[in-house]
């Protein structure tokens, strides 16, 4: 049997999964259709996530990846130099290196500066015009997802792209259709350490978004709740919990403080777009090595092979700025003689 275009199988899967209803379709006969359940390709049932569900599975996913946040976190406080995160108690270390900041951040320029390469080859000589139509289309399409991100004030798109996987060691950018958009999508790069993806044999079964908002902010981009908050303080920070599934029909659900902000809904299509930089090249444990060793060192970011280093260049700086501001400024002991005069001995 031929294989069906791509265009034909998308049109047959939309007619047998109606998402919004969240009903199995077209597999089925309508008088056995279940609420909330539906079913797949594989013929297996599929129903919709609970609110429990959706709280228990971002706490054991943000268990799962607690490692990986520590090390982020610490990379961070190096790129921002907050010294008493990187010192401690300690008052060894005098001197702090901005090595780690200038070196993510003019790699992540050096990047960003290369215009992404967009080249659509012509099928015929006569499809030249279309071809460089299509070209044309793409780099405005680029730009206009640029100036969007700009105008929230970010930098622009491809220097935090950049920056996100050189200091992060991830990437993790969600594009969503919008069609009320100019651009028709919402391309937006989220924060790492708030995402937590779940992996099930080679694929990202779920990811959970563990985020901080407002009242305000809820209330705009999920108008449906607006009743759930009615009367609170829109700057009230509440926890919320994005939950995105990767099985038709790709459930998405928001969580706020507890409470659907938005209930499960199908969006026909998987909007996450992840990757690492380095690091460990598999999810499983190693014999000799302890719990959590792998998945903790999957993307670690371009600092960790140099921090060690800043740290011990550092301590070698502080010992040398030590030494000599004593000989610029030696110490000396002041004591009251036997006649009450009072003394000065260099030490």
């Amino acid at each position: 049997m031929a294989d069906k275009s791509g265009n034909l199988r998308a049109r047959e899967n939309a007619d047998e999964s109606p998402y919004a209803e969240g009903v199995v379709g077209g597999i089925l006969p309508s008088s056995l259709a279940i609420p909330g359940v539906h079913e797949g390709a594989n013929g297996r049932r599929h129903r919709k996530p609970s609110l429990e569900d959706i709280k228990k599975w971002a706490k054991a996913d943000q268990a799962h990846w607690e490692g990986r946040n520590k090390r982020m976190l610490r990379h961070q406080n190096r790129f921002l130099l907050k010294r008493k995160a990187l010192d401690g108690n300690k008052a060894d270390t005098r001197v702090f290196l901005n090595d780690c900041n200038v070196l993510i951040t003019k790699i992540a320029s050096m990047i960003a500066r290369k215009a992404p390469r967009i080249e659509v080859p012509p099928k015929a000589e006569d499809t030249w015009e279309a071809a460089q139509m299509i070209e044309n289309a793409l780099r405005w399409w680029s730009g206009c997802l640029n100036r969007r991100w700009q105008e929230g004030l970010h930098n622009p798109l491809p220097y935090d792209e950049a920056q996100s996987i050189l200091l992060r060691g991830w990437l993790c950018e969600r594009i969503m259709l919008n069609p009320d958009d100019e651009c028709w999508v919402d391309d937006t790069v989220f924060e790492p350490m708030n995402i937590y993806p779940r992996i099930s044999g080679k694929r990202i079964k779920r990811v959970c978004h563990v985020y901080q908002s407002t009242v305000g902010e809820v209330i705009e981009e999920f108008p449906d709740a607006e009743d759930r908050f009615a009367g609170q303080d829109e700057d009230r920070k509440l926890s919320c919990i994005g939950f995105y599934e990767n099985q038709d029909p790709y459930y998405h659900a928001v969580i706020a403080e507890g409470e659907w902000a938005k209930e499960p809904v199908g969006l026909g299509y998987w909007p996450w777009l992840m990757g690492v930089a380095k690091g460990s090249f598999s999810h499983h444990e190693y014999p000799g090595g302890g719990p959590g060793d792998a998945t903790d060192n999957i993307g670690m970011g371009f600092l960790d092979a140099i921090e060690d280093i800043i740290d011990a260049l550092q301590r070698f700086l502080s010992m040398l700025t030590a030494a000599a501001a004593k000989q610029e400024n030696p110490p000396v002991g002041i004591y009251a003689g036997s006649e009450g005069e009072i003394r000065q001995v260099e030490l």
